[in-house]
């Protein structure tokens, strides 16, 4: 295997589980605040 080709690999493996977690946080924020009475 390639170093070039790992190393890239990883970077976009990192974008995708940092997308992951932005979505989710903002799934979870939003599914809180649903559930509280305003």
């Amino acid at each position: 295997m390639i170093c070039g080709d790992s190393r890239a690999l990883l970077r976009i493996y990192e974008m995708i589980v940092l997308i992951f977690f932005k979505v989710l946080g903002q799934a979870l924020i939003l599914l809180f605040i649903d559930s509280c009475p305003t």
